[in-house]
C-alpha cells in the first residue's frame, strides 16, 4: 500500500506542471509532453504511454457512452502504444508553433491526422 501511495505521489509530481492554472484546464502543455516523450527514463516513456493511452481510451468510452456523437479519429484494432507515441510526435515536430497549446489538444489533433476516419 505504501508503494502505491509513493507512487502515485511521484506520478503526480512528475506531470504536474506550473502552468496549469494559465490553461484552466490541464496539466501539460505540447511542449511538456513532447519532453515527456522524448524522455529516456523508464519512468518518463511510462508517463508518456499513460497519457497517449488514456487520451485514447477517454476518447472510445466518451463515443461509446453518447457523450460524442462520433468518433475524432479511428485507430487500427490492436494499435501499439508506440504508433500512438510515434504520432503525436510527428504532429508535435511538424508543428512547433503549436506546442504552447494543452497537450490533450495537440494529441487528439496528432490522432486525427494519423488515423482519420473513412
Amino acid at each position: 500500500m505504501i508503494r502505491a501511495i509513493i507512487l502515485a505521489s511521484a506520478l503526480l509530481a512528475g506531470c504536474g506542471q506550473a502552468h496549469a492554472a494559465a490553461s484552466g484546464y490541464s496539466y501539460e502543455d505540447g511542449r511538456g509532453l513532447m519532453k515527456i516523450c522524448l524522455g529516456e527514463s523508464n519512468f518518463e516513456l511510462g508517463v508518456c504511454h499513460s497519457y497517449l493511452v488514456g487520451i485514447h481510451d477517454a476518447h472510445g468510452s466518451f463515443v461509446h457512452a453518447g457523450s460524442m456523437p462520433k468518433k475524432v479519429f479511428c485507430t487500427p484494432d490492436g494499435v501499439e502504444v508506440g504508433v500512438l507515441k510515434e504520432a503525436f510526435l510527428t504532429y508535435a515536430v511538424a508543428h512547433p508553433e503549436e506546442l504552447q497549446r494543452t497537450a490533450s489538444s495537440l494529441v487528439i489533433d496528432a490522432f486525427r491526422l494519423a488515423f482519420p476516419c473513412e
